[in-house]
């Protein structure tokens, strides 16, 4: 019996027992008709509730036959006063009472209520988000489950409703469902009902109708129940800049209106309470209790869908199966791909040429990878909508990939089954993400931006060692040493850093300069917490610990740099902090300097540091300044150069005068005692991000790619220009000539006397590729897709290693 009906009976029993007190009075001053026309509209009550109870818990109930001798008697008691005759009042009342207690407590304590939820799901696809809750309720005894999907709109750019959908028929066999025209609201008044759409009014592609607005729906239930049908990126409450471009989801409609709001942790739900307080401008103590006692950080149930769905369980159909399954039978790597909508309204025209991109790369790769595209299912919604002028190039996508068939393509209403049948995902950032996660399959996330891979561009690092024809190179971006030909761009050699030395440490940027002294490469500790030493020769690799300050702040470290103090090597900017480390060659031990910066929260050091005898010198990026370390007496300082307070990023030193460039592209000479200090003027305003000063000659490398180097003759201030084709990391002497090697992304370049620039591009032969890869194994198990870190990298890993396992 559901609740309502249950409370109607009892509050039924409870008219009947006060009309036993009337029907006493009226015995006792004689008004028998009175007292006989009351006896039998107490009969009818409890016929009634008799009646209403066989309805629902069936024949035969021990609280009807109960009822059925309260009625008895009292027909027994209209029948003696119908004859006149004489019985006593009290002892009616006694013995109407005594029955009438009897079928109370059995309507009590016999009859369980029964609650009625009700569940409305709008687009199949979403259904997993109620799923489980659906099932927990529907295996209830006491409770009647009703799946009851809403039709929807497409919406025209005037927010007039187009086209109808119904998706009824799209929900898997085992669920009962009940069509939204046959199922009267007002009639069963539902004591809990669950929405996953909480637009209302306010979506500008779709809209259900507006009978299933939140804010109406509140008439016909005591509990609106609202459970996002999506899963956002985890944020912490104290993450601004992350919760201002998600704050839109904490207040729709169906935020306000619920009773009870489900997400998916308890950080999220403070982010919500947060939003919520300054949304609504109240932010007293008992505004925070109404929102923390409505929003429930209890978990989503599309992540309990995923769990619980098994690979073996799938129905998997006909015509996937002949793309999957290779001609022998075995099973080709299936990668999810999935396109969003907000990436196709952020990106346009751009997002349709990745799309193709992706295609093909995927097309020729078919007869080992399958793909199964699932874009998402508003998607041609809202490019009629809200990108009419892409809709002609999006259907022809959709219409060429289903023709050609090599490919999947999935537009059905069960996301788990793309998700667990896959074995890495590939796509657009959104909440499908969240639920790939708990897979523990690969993830990335594609770029926009990327459509031509140069794989040669991968090997980049600030710095370089020249042996011979060879340069020493720590890639920044895959965190391996290389040894390259300068000459024909050969990679000959890949090292890849011991991880025992790094932990669990996986950011990229962990070396990214390097030193050699003797025999030794020495790796300068970017975002690693140890430097990392190499032996050409022996081919072996030690560490050395580096002991960082509690007081250090850590900051977001790109690169650090490295250079000979005497017989010792000093690290400017270690371990992601903007500590400074002198090693000691002979003991191994580190003296640490810095201490005047490590309370900063961002990078404070240029691009490089000149050693002059017992001190070096450390353009600062604040301030117009330059820290100098007395590395004999362990003393350090800092003395302006610049009154315009820029920053300083190169520093050189030539003939007892220092040279800094400025972050507006403008040199600083400085004499040795700091005390004379003039700017030469340079053409342009372009940052110069790489100097090398030999014989007299100040070379600088703009930051710029498309900007050009410059090339002063210190003694004259004679300048001449060059066109610098690449960013340059960094510049040295070809051994034995008047030539310039400079490390830049993807290849060598070599600056003639002439300023002629002759660029040499690094390259992987097979062998050295499937090391690289091997060397990269785990290093994608979920990233965002970075030129050259794309996607035919990524489906190279998934190929060759065999952590994706069908």
């Amino acid at each position: 019996m559901r609740k309502a009906q249950k409370q109607q009976a009892e509050e039924l029993v409870k008219q009947i027992e006060e009309a036993h007190d009337q029907i006493r009075i009226y015995m006792q001053q004689g008004s028998i008709q009175s007292a006989m026309e009351l006896l039998e509209d107490c009969q009818n009550g409890g016929i009634t509730i008799g009646t209403l109870i066989e309805e629902i818990e069936g024949e035969g109930h021990p609280t009807v036959l109960l009822l059925e001798e309260y009625c008895e008697l009292i027909y027994q008691i209209h029948t003696d006063l119908a004859e006149h005759k004489e019985i006593s009042a009290n002892k009616v009342y006694k013995l109407l009472r005594q029955k009438l207690i009897k079928a109370g407590n059995s309507l009590r304590n016999d009859i369980p209520i029964r609650k009625e939820i009700v569940f409305l799901p709008y687009k199949a696809s979403m259904w997993d988000s109620l799923e489980s809750v659906w099932k927990a309720a529907d295996a209830d005894p006491n409770c009647d489950a009703y799946v009851i999907p809403i039709p929807y709109y497409d919406k025209n750019p005037d927010g007039s409703f187009r086209k109808m959908y119904y998706e009824g028929d799209q929900y898997p066999d085992y669920i009962p469902v009940t069509k939204y025209d046959e199922f009267d609201f007002e009639v069963h008044r539902p004591d809990v009902i669950y929405i996953h759409n909480p637009y209302d009014d306010f979506n500008l592609v779709t809209s259900v109708p507006p009978f299933f607005f939140s804010k109406n729906l509140k008439k016909y239930t005591d509990e609106l129940v609202y459970i996002p049908y999506f899963i956002l990126s985890e944020i912490k409450p104290d993450e601004d800049e992350k919760i201002e471009g998600m704050k839109h989801f904490c207040t729709t409609p169906g935020v306000f209106h619920a009773d009870k709001v489900i997400v998916q942790s308890e950080d999220m739900k403070q982010v919500y309470i947060k939003v919520l307080l300054d949304a609504t401008n109240n932010h007293s103590e008992a505004a925070r209790k109404y929102w923390n006692d409505k929003i429930l950080g209890l978990g989503s149930p599309k992540l309990d869908k995923v769990v619980n769905t098994k690979k073996e369980d799938l129905e998997v159909p006909e015509d996937w199966m002949n793309i999957i399954q290779k001609t022998d039978g075995s099973w080709k790597k299936i990668v999810f791909y999935n396109t969003s909508v907000g990436a196709l309204l952020q990106h346009n025209e751009k997002m349709l040429e990745k799309m193709q991109y992706v295609f093909d790369v995927f097309k020729e790769n078919r007869e080992e990878v399958a793909l199964l595209w699932r874009p998402h299912p508003l998607i041609k919604a809202t490019v009629e909508s809200m990108r009419p002028q892409l809709l002609f190039e999006y259907d022809r996508l959709v219409r060429k990939y289903r023709e050609e068939g090599w490919g999947i393509y999935d537009d059905s209403s069960d996301i788990d089954r793309a998700i667990v049948l896959s074995d890495a995902y590939y796509g657009d950032g959104s909440s499908v993400v969240q639920m790939y996660q708990k897979t523990g399959k690969p993830i990335m996330i594609q770029n926009h931006q990327i459509i031509v891979s140069q794989w040669n561009e991968i090997i980049f690092g600030k710095g370089m060692v020249m042996e011979g024809n060879n340069i020493w190179i720590p890639m920044a971006m895959l965190n391996v040493l290389v040894k390259v030909n300068r000459i024909n761009g050969q990679v000959e050699k890949c090292i890849k850093w011991n991880r025992e030395y790094l932990g669990e440490n996986r950011k990229k940027y962990l070396f990214t300069d390097i030193v050699r002294v003797r025999e030794c490469l020495y790796l300068s500790p970017t975002n690693a917490d140890t430097i990392i030493v190499y032996n050409i020769k022996s081919d072996l690799m030690s560490h050395i610990k580096v002991e960082i300050s509690s007081k250090c702040s850590r900051i977001l470290a790109v690169h650090s740099h490295s250079i000979m103090c005497g017989e010792d090597i000093l690290f400017v900017g270690m371990c992601n902090t903007n500590m400074i480390g002198k090693l000691n060659l002979d003991t191994q031990k580190i003296q640490y300097f810095g201490k005047t910066q490590n309370d900063k929260c961002e990078p404070v050091y240029g691009r490089n540091s000149i050693a002059v005898e017992n001190e070096v010198y450390i353009p600062l990026l604040y301030g117009g300044n330059v820290l100098i370390l007395d590395i004999k007496n362990n003393s350090e300082r800092i003395e302006n150069i610049d009154k315009k307070r820029r920053k300083l990023i190169t520093i050189s030193e030539y003939n007892h005068f220092f040279y800094f460039t400025t972050e507006d592209g403008q040199l600083i000479e400085v004499s040795s005692d700091l005390k004379e200090v003039k700017e030469i003027k340079l053409p342009g305003n372009k940052m110069f991000f790489t100097c090398l000063c030999e014989d007299g000659i100040l070379w600088l490398f703009p930051y710029d790619p498309k900007g050009y180097g410059l090339k002063i003759e210190l003694d004259t201030y004679s300048i001449s220009k060059f066109q610098v084709p690449k960013i340059v990391y960094n510049a040295q002497r070809v051994y034995g000539s008047q030539n310039i090697l400079l490390n830049a992304r993807g290849c060598a370049m070599e600056l003639d006397v002439t300023n002629r620039i002759s660029t040499v591009k690094y390259h992987l032969n097979n062998n050295t590729w499937k090391e690289f890869i091997q060397m990269c194994n785990g290093r994608i198990h979920e990233t965002y897709e970075d030129d050259p870190y794309d996607l035919r990298f990524y489906l190279e890993e998934i190929l060759d290693y065999p952590y994706c396992v069908n």
